[in-house]
């Protein structure tokens, strides 16, 4: 056995060393534990308050507190769930109360409950790229769930600075409910104007945008076509429901039938060819095309005659752009009559008297709301 320079034994030392940190180990751990032990009674509490609340100026504050408390902590959720705050809400719902019913809306998104989708499946519209559609503003992304004809919404960015691998991700203006996951990073809880830099900081165009600890870059660089990540979140939230019709919108591409005859790339140029494969929205459509049932998905992406950069502003080149895109309208004109007839089709009277029943359980905790009728 040898002696370290204080003279203690070697092996002491590092026993010791072992034992400082495993304590260190139990410390963190019930630390931990407590303040999951102190979010849970928070919440409980939080729910209670509510559920005893009967004026609806008061009920107003009281779902807001609990907003505030599931936003900051997502993992109370599924204590609310349990103290039954959903039927409490779906009641709290009926209130002749604007203010209230908006106030109900975001946090119902925020927990994840979802109300049947108002077509006779799920439908998806999805968009490769392109202009803000005047709704930028310091505003959560979660708040836009107090309107009611308000859909699901998403952008998605890429994030370049955790590991080697890109990771994409998705701000919602939605929660997942307890215990589902989604496959991709996000949240509700960021600004509008924050998910609109994240998403659009393509790389040459504008810098990369630093939010938390992350390095947020265009969504473009992993999902330049966002459809097979908008089908998977729907799933997320309507697992038990049909894909009725996708509509997938691109911003044009541009196709060359000049072949080139250089032998040697150089490296800036081997990069962009490996960027444009990695981007190509085409790809994404041709999978989805072979793999979905007829008339469920829907592309529309025209062909430009030349290749018009992101920065372009001159009026005659958005003009041709806006020429080229009203004949390829004029051109795929029954693909869009046969899209307005798929997606002008109401529910069955079957589909309707499920929905009112599921309404019905979910508000009153189960099938006793038959004994209230």
């Amino acid at each position: 056995m040898t002696a370290g320079r204080s003279g203690r034994p070697r092996r002491e030392v590092l026993a010791g060393k072992r034992r400082v940190a495993t304590a260190a180990q139990v410390v963190a751990a019930c630390i931990s534990i407590i303040a999951r032990v102190s979010i849970d009674n928070r919440t409980r509490a939080l729910v209670q308050a509510l559920r005893r609340t009967a004026d609806p100026k008061l009920c107003i504050n009281r779902v807001e507190e609990l907003t505030f408390h599931l936003l900051e902590f997502p993992e109370g959720k599924g204590v609310a769930v349990k103290e039954k705050v959903i039927p409490y809400l779906l009641r709290l719902r009926q209130v002749k109360d604007e203010t209230l019913q908006a106030a109900v809306r975001e946090i119902l998104a925020l927990i994840g409950y979802v109300d049947p989708v108002k077509g006779r499946g799920i439908r998806i519209l999805t968009i490769d790229g392109g202009g803000t559609r005047d709704r930028m503003g310091s505003s959560l992304m979660i708040e836009t769930a107090r309107n009611p004809t308000c859909p699901k919404v998403a952008a998605v960015s890429t994030i370049v600075n955790r590991g080697i691998t890109p990771k994409a991700f998705v701000f919602r203006n939605y929660g997942h409910f307890p215990g589902i996951n989604s496959h991709y990073l996000g949240g509700c809880q960021y600004k509008m104007w924050q998910a609109i830099r994240a998403s659009s900081a393509a790389p040459g165009y504008f810098a990369e945008y630093a939010l938390g600890n992350d390095l947020h870059q265009d969504g473009g660089l992993l999902l330049n076509n966002p459809s097979a990540l908008a089908m998977h979140e729907c799933k997320c939230l309507w697992p038990d429901v049909p894909l009725e019709c996708i509509v997938s919108l691109g911003t044009g591409r541009y196709e060359s039938d000049v072949r080139n005859s250089v032998t040697y790339t150089s490296l800036k140029t081997k990069l962009s060819n490996v960027i444009n494969s990695a981007t190509d929205t085409e790809e994404v459509h041709v999978m989805l095309d072979g793999l979905l049932p007829p008339d469920t998905y829907f592309r529309f992406n025209p062909v430009m005659c030349e290749n018009i950069p992101l920065d372009e502003s001159r009026d005659e080149k958005l003009n041709q752009l806006q020429l080229e895109g009203l004949r390829y309208i004029e051109r795929n004109e029954e693909k869009m009559k046969k899209l307005a007839k798929i997606l002008s089709q109401e529910k069955t009277t079957l589909q309707k008297i499920n929905d009112w029943i599921k309404l019905k359980t979910d508000m009153y905790e189960g099938l006793s709301f038959f004994s209230k009728l």
